[in-house]
């Protein structure tokens, strides 16, 4: 049986990480037909002005009932329940990216788990994307732990080719993950139960491995 080189998290909904926004062309229309009837859409930031283009653009392509989740004012019990209830959480692009990680921390990430596992669609865009592999890139230029949804892998917004991240060359030279995740602009890549794996939009995405002779 042939081991794969991609894993992971398993949950009855879809992970669906994207690069940053092109509005020319259907990611996110990709993204609300994966969604379930009858739930609403959690947008999850720090800020309302960090969902507020992205949520009226969501509701001009048709989205479900969308809620602004502000997971700094908000407390734990609220923050878990309302994510756990949508049919979608949206993670918009939100930088420092290790500022959002932190606030993610606990209730919230929690909240994300419980809604992929009962079939819910989880949508990070931009920096955001980041986050769900097993490191990502922090404003410092450091590398700090993600949550590790894409299990041993550098997912990397914006960048399809490896000679421009340098940190992905270092991360996949030390092992520190086996594989490094480009995802273009205006490209997404859609994760499913059951080994589905779907490029979306623009399309562009590239996977290399540690191993891969021209690191």
């Amino acid at each position: 049986m042939t081991t794969p080189i991609l894993n992971w998290r398993q949950g009855a909904g879809w992970i669906i990480l994207a690069g940053s926004a092109d509005i020319q062309t259907d990611t996110r229309a990709q993204v609300l037909a994966r969604i379930k009837a009858g739930g609403g859409i959690a947008y999850v930031g720090l800020r309302v002005d960090d969902i507020e283009a992205l949520m009226d653009d969501m509701d001009d392509l048709g989205a479900p009932t969308g809620y602004f989740v502000n997971i700094l004012a908000e407390d734990d019990a609220s923050i878990e329940a309302r994510l756990t209830e949508a049919a979608c959480v949206v993670l918009p692009h939100i930088i420092p990216t290790e500022d959002f990680h932190s606030a993610l921390m606990g209730a919230a990430l929690q909240g994300l788990i419980t809604c992929y596992e009962q079939g819910g669609v989880i949508y990070a865009e931009g920096a955001s994307a980041s986050l769900f592999g097993a490191m990502f890139l922090a404003s410092t230029g450091k590398s700090h732990t993600g949550f590790n949804w894409l299990e041993g892998v550098f997912v990397i917004p914006d960048i399809i080719s490896m000679s421009e991240s340098p940190m992905a060359r270092q991360l996949l030279a030390g092992g520190e993950v086996s594989l490094a995740l480009g995802i273009g602009h205006g490209s997404a890549v859609a994760f499913g139960k059951d080994g589905e794996l779907t490029p979306l939009g623009k399309r562009q995405v590239t996977l290399v491995l540690g191993s891969a002779p021209h690191l």
